[in-house]
């Protein structure tokens, strides 16, 4: 398998954020009449990103994926003692309680 660089996995890492968070910019007409998105696991999303640096095309099942808020959507979870994952499948922050609100 072909080796992606930093700065390309870089750039798929933007846009993916940027399709997950703005889904009316960046979804098509074809894509918001799709068959609901499918539940991809982390090993397919890979694979898929994978192939979208490759063919520099956005695999349809992929930008369902991205574009459908339901699937992004994550809850918030304790990781230990006061740091919490926040935010959406594929794009996430830390968010550290340090007691001063």
């Amino acid at each position: 398998m072909k080796q992606i660089s930093r700065r390309h996995f870089l750039a798929m890492s933007c846009c993916a954020a940027g399709a997950a968070s703005c889904p009316a910019i960046f979804a098509s007409a074809a894509s918001a009449a799709a068959p609901a998105s499918p539940d991809l696991n982390s090993a397919q999303v890979s694979r898929l990103f994978a192939a979208f640096g490759e063919d520099r095309r956005m695999p349809e099942e992929l930008n369902r994926w991205l574009n459908d808020p339901a699937r992004q959507k994550q809850a918030p979870y304790r990781a230990f003692d006061n740091v919490w994952q926040v935010g959406i499948a594929w794009v996430s922050s830390w968010a550290v309680n340090t007691g001063d609100g």
